[in-house]
């Protein structure tokens, strides 16, 4: 996770190291989740506890409607 300045005015960038094969993990290693996303679902009052129980029912249920790698999501669907 890595934190701007103005957390928690934006969410953190939260990005595996090295990257996952997911379908919603983008290639560069960027989690794909809404949650994270200022435009979307970012909201100052979410907690750490929030975006990494997030991440965690990402990662065991994929967002097909949202898919940030494209092979690992034609695997998958």
């Amino acid at each position: 996770m890595i934190f701007k300045d103005d957390y928690p005015s934006t969410p953190p960038k939260c990005k595996f190291e090295p990257p996952l094969f997911h379908p919603n993990v983008y290639p560069s290693g960027t989690v794909c989740l809404s949650l994270l996303d200022e435009e979307k679902d970012w909201k100052p009052a979410i907690t750490i506890k929030q975006i990494l129980l997030g991440i965690q029912d990402l990662l065991n249920e994929p967002n097909i409607k949202d898919p940030a790698q494209a092979e690992a999501y034609t695997i998958y669907w």
